[in-house]
């Protein structure tokens, strides 16, 4: 293989390598999860805060009406006992008897509006749930086949890494030098094979004693226009 054909294969092995280490790291960042998974565990959150205040709300109207019915049966038994002679206490009593039956009825009502509150609470809780369930049972597909990519990436990297170990010392320190200086100043493409007579790069097609320069001159020819070395295979 000549010098000029090795470095186009150790271009072709950096950009591979470049294509896959920013492909591993696009997945670490997927692998955080997508915004609707935060976002349906965000809404079943909320859902479950919303139904927690809803039963407590109606748990405490129940505690209320049960602790009002009490009064008011002890009321009524005292005043259907005898026990309570003087007119006057009669008349409070049942004064205090009928105020009970009206923050009972006004009670009753607030624990209907409670109930139906509740009710509503928990159907929202059990929507969010299974919205959760079903994004998070889709993402745990998604995690496992980018998990798997990821991991198909990260050994093809490593074996890329053994290809290079074994190219790299084929090929004069000059040569390299001029190659990693492209590399860093041409965004990853120091050489590009020659198509139809033009550089692979830019397009440009280069003078005939340019091409014929870099078929037989074992060290690098660069493109006229983009700088790029050529490889006319």
């Amino acid at each position: 293989m000549s010098a000029i054909a090795t470095l186009f294969r150790l271009q072709q092995l950096d950009t591979e390598r470049d294509r896959l280490r920013t492909r591993t790291k696009a997945i670490d960042g997927l692998l955080t999860g997508p915004a609707e998974l935060r976002a349906t565990l965000a809404a079943l959150q909320a859902a479950d805060a919303a139904a927690s205040l809803a039963r407590a709300a109606a748990s405490h109207i129940r505690e209320e009406h049960t602790a009002l019915d009490t009064k008011r049966a002890a009321s009524e038994q005292r005043l259907y006992s005898g026990s309570v002679k003087i007119p006057k206490e009669l008349q409070d009593l049942q004064r205090e008897i009928e105020s009970l039956v009206e923050r009972t009825r006004l009670l009753e009502e607030r624990q209907l509006t409670g109930m139906l509150e509740e009710e509503a609470a928990d159907a929202a809780r059990s929507a969010a749930a299974i919205a959760q369930d079903q994004c998070a049972a889709a993402w745990q597909l998604e995690a496992a086949t980018l998990r798997a990519e990821r991991a198909a990436a990260v050994a093809r990297i490593e074996t890329i890494a053994g290809e290079r170990t074994l190219l790299v010392p084929q090929l004069a320190a000059s040569h390299l030098q001029v190659y990693e200086q492209l590399r860093t100043a041409k965004h990853g493409i120091a050489i590009t094979r020659m198509l139809e007579g033009s550089c692979g790069a830019c397009g440009i097609a280069p003078s005939a004693a340019r091409i014929q320069e870099a078929r037989n001159n074992p060290d690098p020819v660069k493109c006229g226009n983009c700088g790029r070395i050529l490889y006319a295979s």
